[in-house]
């Protein structure tokens, strides 16, 4: 099979539209995040600071693992 035709499949099964959608909202608002901190002219761990959080959190939320309203609302 190839990938193409891997990628057909994936995409007819049910909820896959869907899913895709979200993931895409995912990666956008990881992106955005990382924009803002940037902008800020802030480090990944000044963040981590501010939030009362890892270091590494703050690169999880950026790779947009895991986000929580809690921690975005900080």
């Amino acid at each position: 099979m190839s990938a193409r035709d891997w990628e057909k499949r994936v995409l007819a099964a049910k909820g896959a539209e869907e899913r895709v959608a979200e993931i895409e909202q995912e990666l956008l608002l990881s992106n955005r995040l990382t924009a803002l901190r940037e902008g800020a002219g802030l480090s990944q761990r000044d963040l981590a600071k501010r939030l009362g959080v890892s270091q590494p959190r703050v690169a999880a939320i950026e790779r947009s693992h895991n986000v929580t309203i809690e921690v975005l609302e900080q």
